[in-house]
Formats: C-alpha cells, sequence, structure tokens
C-alpha cells in the first residue's frame, strides 16, 4: 500500500488547497495547531456518536476557529458526553445508548446511500454552509430535468464560495438554454478569469457569446478552450458552427472534420458537414461523406436523412427512398422525414406514395413548413391527371 502511495503521489506530501484544508491556511502557528486538534476532536466524537454525517467536509464544512476562547470550548465540548464528568454512574446505560445510536445511523445512512438524491440532500441539514453539498443537490436536479430548482442551489453555491467555478460554469450552462445570455456570459467569464484554463467554461462561453453575435470574441474563446484542452471535439463542432454562420465554408468544414478526426462517432459534425456540402451545391462530396459517415455510424437516422435528401437532388430515387425508409424505421414520427419523403415520391411520379406520406406528415406536424403546400399542389396534379385519363 506504502509502494502504490508513493507511485502515485510521489515523495512529496499531498498539495491541499484553501477549500481543502482552512487549516493550513491559517493565520498564525497557534490557531493552525488549535484547529488541527478541534478536527481529530470532532473525528473522534463522529467515531464515538455518528450522528452528523456528510458525504463531503470541505468548502466550509467546518468552519475555521479564529478566535482562542472559542478554540478552548470547541476542542472541550466534544469529549463531555464521554468523559466521566457527568455519567460516571451512568456508563453502561451510555454504552448502550451509544450502541443504539450506531445501529440506528448505520440502518438511516445506507438508506441515504441509496440514491444520489438522498444522499445530497441529506448533507444540506449537517453542512449548510458547504458550497459542494449546494452544487452537488443543483447538479443532481439538473440532471433529473428540474433546472429551475437548480438554478437557486447553484447561485447558493456561488455566494458561499465565489470563486467556485464549477458552480458558475453549469449555472452559467442553464442560464444560456433559458436565453439569458447576459448573466449566462458574465458568469463564465468571471469562471474563466478565475481559473484560465477551464477549457470547458471557455467553450460554453464561446457558444453564449456565438449567440449574443460577438462572433470575434466567440472564435476566440473556442481557441482559447483548444489551447487549453487539444483533444476538444465538441468545441471544434460549436467553431464550426461559427464559421457556418458566417458564410466561412471552407474553416466550417475544416472544423468539423476534426470533430471526426479526434471523435469518430461525432454525429452532429458529420451531418452538418452534409447539409453545408449540399446547401453550397457540392453534392458528390456531400453524398461521399454521407456515406463514410454511415459506415462509422450505421444506425444514425439524421445522418440516413441528411444523405437520402442528397440522393434524392441527384435523382437516385431508389436509394434515397432506402435510406428515407431506414430513416423512418429508427424514427417513425419524424415529420420531416415523412415530408421528404413525399417530397421525393411526388418527384419520382408515384403520386399516392406522395400522398400518403404527405398526410402522415401533416398529421405529425401541421404546421411543417412548405408540406402543405406541397400536399395541395399533389392533390390538383392528381385531379388534372385524372381528368386527362381516359
Amino acid at each position: 500500500m506504502l509502494y502504490a502511495r508513493w507511485r502515485i503521489m510521489g515523495t512529496g506530501p499531498p498539495a491541499f488547497t484553501e477549500v481543502d484544508n482552512p487549516a493550513s491556511f491559517a493565520e498564525s502557528m497557534f490557531l493552525r495547531i488549535v484547529n488541527y486538534n478541534y478536527y481529530y476532536s470532532l473525528n473522534a466524537w463522529l467515531l464515538l456518536c455518528p450522528w452528523w454525517l456528510c458525504f463531503d467536509w470541505s468548502m466550509g464544512c467546518v468552519p475555521l476557529i479564529k478566535t482562542l476562547t472559542l478554540g478552548l470550548v470547541l476542542l472541550t465540548v466534544p469529549f463531555l458526553p464521554a468523559s466521566n464528568l457527568f455519567f460516571r454512574r451512568l456508563l453502561g446505560v451510555c454504552v448502550l445508548a451509544l450502541l443504539g445510536v450506531h445501529v440506528f445511523r448505520c440502518a438511516h445512512r445506507s438508506h441515504q446511500w441509496r440514491s444520489e438524491k438522498s444522499l445530497f440532500t441529506s448533507a444540506l441539514l449537517v453542512c449548510p454552509l458547504n458550497a459542494k453539498v449546494h452544487y452537488n443537490v443543483g447538479k443532481n436536479l439538473a440532471d433529473r430535468g428540474n433546472t429551475s430548482a437548480a438554478i437557486s442551489y447553484y447561485r447558493e453555491a456561488v455566494r458561499l464560495h465565489p470563486t467556485y467555478v464549477h458552480a458558475m460554469n453549469n449555472l452559467g450552462n442553464i442560464l444560456k438554454e433559458r436565453d439569458e445570455l447576459v448573466e449566462a456570459e458574465l458568469l463564465l467569464s468571471k469562471a474563466v478569469a478565475v481559473q484560465p484554463d477551464f477549457a470547458a467554461a471557455w467553450m460554453n462561453l464561446g457558444i453564449v457569446q456565438n449567440s449574443l453575435q460577438k462572433f470575434g470574441e466567440a472564435e476566440q474563446s473556442y481557441w482559447n478552450a483548444i489551447h487549453f484542452r487539444k483533444k476538444y471535439p465538441d468545441c471544434y463542432y460549436n467553431l464550426g458552427r461559427l464559421y457556418a454562420d458566417q458564410n466561412r465554408h471552407l474553416e466550417a468544414l475544416n472544423a468539423w472534420k476534426n470533430a471526426t478526426v479526434l471523435k469518430p462517432d461525432h454525429s452532429l459534425a458529420w451531418n452538418n458537414m452534409v447539409i453545408l456540402l449540399d446547401n453550397t451545391g457540392n453534392l458528390g462530396q456531400a453524398e461521399l461523406i454521407g456515406r463514410e459517415a454511415l459506415k462509422l455510424l450505421p444506425n444514425d437516422h439524421t445522418i440516413m436523412f441528411s444523405l437520402a435528401n442528397v440522393l434524392g437532388k441527384l435523382q437516385k430515387y431508389k436509394e434515397s427512398e432506402g435510406f428515407f425508409l431506414l430513416a423512418l424505421k429508427i424514427n417513425p414520427n419524424a415529420a420531416s422525414c415523412h415530408g421528404n419523403l413525399a417530397v421525393l415520391y411526388h418527384r419520382w411520379g408515384k403520386m399516392e406514395l406522395a400522398k400518403r406520406h404527405y398526410e402522415l406528415a401533416l398529421g405529425l406536424d401541421p404546421e411543417a413548413p412548405g408540406t402543405r403546400d406541397n400536399y395541395k399542389m399533389l392533390l390538383r396534379k392528381m385531379e388534372q391527371l385524372g381528368r386527362t385519363a381516359p
């Protein structure tokens, strides 16, 4: 065990921050000694009577002792119940009571560990001043989709620990999704100011700045993120979106290509390359990219859909139909897929199939742009064909 520790940590002592071990950063040697001994006392008492239990004891969970009087009191009080001062004749009763406490707390604590939600919320009663507790409660709520409730816990985490960059980053992300972009930018800017090598915060800041149309600043934020995390496919993907928004098509394609090199199953990057090449008229190249993507992601219905659109424009109707039907087999309620398949059949002259899929598309999305107009055009054409039929 000692050898394993030496291999992992080397010969030096562990490096703690003030957040992890505030006693080591106390102003005087005397206060450091008082705080260390208080920690020992508190932990010894918790062994005897494990009433206050928390999954994390950092970030102000045990406030730093800053005065001599308070230090002496806190060093003494934890041991009073375990001493003979009050319980000389009731030692046996005390032992039984402590044993009962252990059994109860063991059962209760085991129940709390059954889920992240119960574990994190139980810590709020023990360590209400611990920013990490509020952060974890907020993250658990956000992961379960309750972002509105998560916001208040993230705000409290930042209030308790104003340089808590992960809380700022997560809060900024939620505000970004709620379109509260100005506050999101302020939070993320502060996060990267506190921790300049925080790559995820740089990327998120770039996304917010792009939404605010601060394109130059957004591009720089993305490159900062890539500087601090060389292999960052999601950042290359977002950088590509920025370039595409500015019609810098070649740079966008290069950024998305980098994303797929770093992460070959990056579906969004592959799909955006196909769509951009399609929109700029490079249908042959779009077909090649789409087929290459499907070799890596054979069940990705979004890439099937984009490739089917390209093949339809190339008048490869049979192949296009096959990819549309495969995409619908995976995602049968995709109104856009039904609508575009209907357009394919319309061009191909398969009127009844076109009519069926237009109706399916409108049933799934009555407001789908262009679908109702195309459907009316089809009905007029079918009516005209009916009149001219012998």
